[in-house]
């Protein structure tokens, strides 16, 4: 199986998010969203800006994957 990360971040207190294209050796490619193992706890004040970063993580994500595409980038 051959991955490649489209885009990761740290959210909160060393909590990662991350986006990998999957090729497996059989099947389709897919895209893989590594969501935390746990619940990660913010403040009310601390949503908005998770939630941002959140938000870039996944569009970066697209970005890149966008980019290998149009450049037929595997």
């Amino acid at each position: 199986m051959d991955r490649t990360e489209l885009a990761a971040a740290e959210i909160v207190g060393g909590t990662v998010l991350a986006a990998w294209l999957v090729k497996p050796d059989n099947g389709p490619e897919r895209v893989l969203i590594m969501w935390p193992e746990k619940p990660t706890v913010v403040s009310p004040g601390k949503y908005s800006e998770v939630i941002a970063q959140i938000t870039r993580v996944l569009a970066n994500s697209s970005i890149e994957l966008a980019a290998m595409r149009a450049t037929g980038a595997k």
